[in-house]
């Protein structure tokens, strides 16, 4: 019986031909899922739309400016509290008297930096002591904690 025809048949090439078109196909398709999550990975980029807006202080010869932080870009975003210029000084130099945080849906403690998802809003808040004239301008630069640089000027009311 070994030398039996019947005993020595192999996949015909049909099947052979699907089999190995499936597995291609297979193998295409994950390494263009892994691929594309890598590559997202590497190209994502930074981008934020800043809006600012000045307004007298509570106090005579005070002013507040808020700037409003939207990520527009394809990756979450860190600002480092330290990443807060005012007229190319840190802005702990820069006259303040107090800054305050708000961030769009996002629970976490802002002691020296928070997170910006993608397509969420901030708020920052920096009360400017006196020392600040009317008409002055107020040069705002955001630095993320990747290194990317945002600015925004204004004029003081």
């Amino acid at each position: 019986m070994p030398h039996d025809r019947r005993w020595r048949r192999g996949v015909s090439p049909i099947i052979a031909a699907i089999l190995l078109v499936v597995i291609a196909l297979s193998l295409a398709i994950g390494a263009a899922f892994w691929w594309s999550g890598i590559i997202q990975e590497f190209i994502g980029y930074e981008s934020v739309e800043l809006l600012l807006y000045t307004d007298r202080g509570d106090e005579a010869g005070t002013y507040k400016v808020a700037i409003h932080i939207k990520n527009t870009g394809t990756k979450d975003i860190t600002i480092n509290i330290n990443g807060i210029y005012l007229n190319e000084r840190p802005f702990w130099e820069a006259n303040v008297t107090r800054i305050s945080f708000y961030i769009e849906d996002v629970n976490q403690t802002i002691p020296t930096s928070f997170r910006l998802p993608v397509g969420k809003q901030a708020k920052i808040e920096i009360y400017l002591d006196k020392g600040y004239r009317s008409g002055q301008m107020i040069d705002v630069r955001i630095v993320t904690a990747s290194g990317k640089e945002f600015y925004k000027t204004a004029n003081l009311p």
